[in-house]
């Protein structure tokens, strides 16, 4: 009977490379005619949003916008702020050696620096740096050997392989709409000058055949009066969502990540019943990316031989990256900010921005280390009679840790951070308190080499068999399995003869009976 291979087809993702880069976005910007001249520029923030991704040959291209918000004094003007947006795009490439058209890419991208400078009153130059990090998957369809038929004394030795198996991806969006109501304690609204949104409260759990998401996205919102143009106004809403991405196939116990982000928010006033500008309408689209995936165990065949036939096994050697963890956690951060002793004192503050940047991350014994800064941009009202706006800048450091069981020191880590909510208040006239709430999203692979058989032929010489008794001293790193493949034999005729009832309990210096089989 000729030999047959039971074979099976397993899908392994392999990380190909991963890569980080960087596109600079250098644009002068006019002040559109309907706004007034730039004394000081207060702050710019901006949020990066993906356009589009292509995998290439040894590359990855990346397409993508800049919404800039520019907030700004104009000096003698009665509104202390005034703010002005600007939507710049762009398109960067990584270098991932090995990278193929048909793979997959995951990217993130994010605004690593901003500086800016006044050119004049009607014009300032702005300069983003973006970074961008991206890996290559690829998905590798492999045949394994998982049983053998045909050969009465084939002898096989067995191990499992492990494979993170993708059941199912969907991508999605929810359109969420509310309505701020600005309370009677404050002025009507006549400009919006600002609007943020921050996703928080975010929780996902797998259905049969459907993943559900639930969330809040806090949104606030700057906004000036003619009523009393001298002051500047704030007014926030929390709005909760709910979401079901639909994936067939999918049951409770399997692994799910889903990456949540801001794709568009818009923000306009309208006139309550009274005929005051009370209301701001909102609508933001919180786009939904899911993945889910199923840890699967093979049985394969890693080596073989037969004492009746010489077999000559094909192997292959495979490089795997396994999800070992994926987490979060939250952390408060508190920290008392001191306004530089140059500057003139705060009456009020107005607005906070800020960037979060990771300065360093690292895989310890069960969990990964998180530090940090987080840039903040602090704008406030000058103590006097001019009513002028003035800001400065400062940093917050933070460190955070991430529960992720099994890890260890010598794996890397891949790391996001997210502002989930910020708040100020002014404690002197030199000081003011800054509470941030961050998110820490961590995953590490490991990285697993496995040998595994997969193809045999069968040779035309039969094998030479020895004398009829041999005596063996086993040696170092020697196993039952090697010594009964070298002399032809099998594991269980080697135990008999020599009566060994553990076959993994032999030592150096042990003398084994080897007798040729019949």
């Amino acid at each position: 009977m000729a030999l047959e291979l039971i074979k099976d087809t397993i899908k392994f993702d392999r990380i190909v490379g991963e890569e980080q880069g960087q596109a600079l976005v250098d644009k002068d910007i006019i002040v559109p005619d309907v706004k007034p001249d730039i004394v000081r520029i207060l702050s710019v923030d901006g949020k990066v949003n993906i356009t589009g991704k292509n995998v290439e040959q040894e590359r990855v291209t990346v397409d993508g916008n800049v919404n800039f918000s520019i907030l700004y004094s104009a000096g003698d003007e009665p509104q202390p702020i005034y703010s002005m947006n600007y939507i710049d795009s762009f398109s960067q490439y990584i270098e991932i050696p090995g990278a193929m058209p048909r793979m997959d890419a995951d990217v993130k991208c994010f605004i690593d620096h901003i500086d800016y400078n006044r050119i004049n009153s009607r014009k300032l130059n702005l300069q983003c740096v973006i970074k961008i990090k991206g890996n290559v998957i690829d998905r590798i369809p492999v045949d394994v050997i998982r049983d053998v038929q045909g050969l009465e004394d084939v002898q096989l030795l067995k191990d499992t392989i492990a494979s993170d198996e993708t059941i199912g991806e969907n991508a999605g969006q929810e359109v969420l709409k509310g309505t701020i109501q600005i309370p009677p304690s404050i002025p009507q609204a006549d400009e919006i000058l600002k609007y943020r949104a921050f996703i928080h409260k975010k929780e996902d759990s797998i259905e049969d055949g459907k993943i559900n998401v639930t969330g809040s996205v806090l949104v606030p919102v700057l906004f000036s009066s003619k009523v009393d143009k001298s002051d500047i106004y704030k007014v926030e809403e929390d709005i909760m969502f709910t979401h079901t991405l639909d994936m067939p196939g999918i049951t409770p116990e399997m692994r799910c990540g889903v990456d949540y982000s801001i794709d568009d928010i818009f923000a306009e006033l309208k006139e309550n019943e009274d005929g005051e500008r009370r209301l701001i309408d909102v609508e933001i689209v919180v786009g939904l990316k899911a993945r889910v995936s199923q840890r699967n165990e093979y049985p394969v065949v890693i080596d073989m031989y037969a004492p009746s036939v010489r077999l000559e096994p094909e192997k292959l050697d495979l490089n795997v990256d396994l999800l070992l963890g994926r987490n979060s956690s939250q952390e408060a951060i508190r920290e008392t900010l001191q306004l530089p002793a140059d500057y003139p004192e705060m009456e009020k503050v107005y607005d906070m921005v800020c960037r979060p940047v990771v300065t360093d991350c690292k895989a310890l014994e069960d969990k990964v280390l998180v530090e940090g800064l987080i840039g903040c941009d602090i704008i406030y009202l000058i103590r006097g009679e001019e009513r002028l706006v003035h800001s400065f800048s400062d940093e917050v450091p933070f460190k955070t840790s991430i529960s992720i069981p099994g890890c260890t020191i010598d794996m890397k880590p891949e790391v996001e951070i997210d502002i989930e909510s910020m708040d100020f208040s002014m404690l002197t006239r030199n000081e003011v308190e800054v509470k941030i709430m961050i998110e820490c999203l961590a995953k590490i692979h490991e990285k697993v080499s496995k040998q595994f058989i997969v193809k045999v032929e069968e040779a035309e010489e039969v094998p030479i068999h020895k004398a009829s008794i041999t005596i063996y001293v086993v040696q170092p790193k020697d196993t039952l399995w090697n010594i009964a493949k070298r002399y032809y034999t099998t594991v269980e005729y080697i135990a008999k003869v020599n009566d060994i009832t553990d076959p993994d309990s032999i030592t150096p210096g042990m003398k084994l009976i080897i007798p040729k089989m019949v």
